[in-house]
């Protein structure tokens, strides 16, 4: 095996821990704190984009009240982050969530009932409700 070879092979080894070893365990290593740092009373957001405060948490499952009385169960790992206690305490943003602010992602406004299509059975353009096969408009001035 020529001694170019064997560089290039241990050039590609590295650059494979680099790039995909090394960061997957710095993640791994972060996700096993932010799990182990859990506590009931904090409050979280999944990877599923869900906000709620913790209420339990054990070994393999945590317990997420998402409302007053609505409690999840949820494996540990399911938790993306930990919020901030200024998010807690921050008060909510009247209206924030019931209308867009972009008027083009309003929903649209009923503009009332309109021409209702018929399905035309002849084929006169000029008498739609003629049966199919009878002579048009046409036809008949034609003679």
């Amino acid at each position: 095996m020529n001694p170019l070879d064997l560089l290039l092979l241990a050039l590609m080894a590295v650059a494979f821990w680099l790039l995909i070893l090394r960061p997957a365990k710095v993640r791994r290593q972060a996700q096993a704190k932010l799990v182990a740092s859990l506590a009931p009373g904090k409050r979280v957001m999944t990877a599923g984009g869900i906000f709620g405060t913790l209420v339990g948490v054990d070994s393999n499952r945590v317990r997420l009240e998402v409302a007053p009385g609505m409690v999840l169960e949820l494996l540990p790992q399911a938790i993306a982050e930990v919020l901030p206690d200024a998010e807690v305490d921050a008060p909510p943003v009247a209206g924030a969530l019931d209308a867009p602010t972009d008027p083009a992602l309003a929903a649209p406004t009923d503009p009332g009932p309109g021409p209702t299509p018929r399905a035309t059975t002849g084929g006169d353009p000029a008498d739609p409700d003629a049966p199919a096969g009878a002579p048009t408009s046409r036809e008949a001035d034609r003679g």
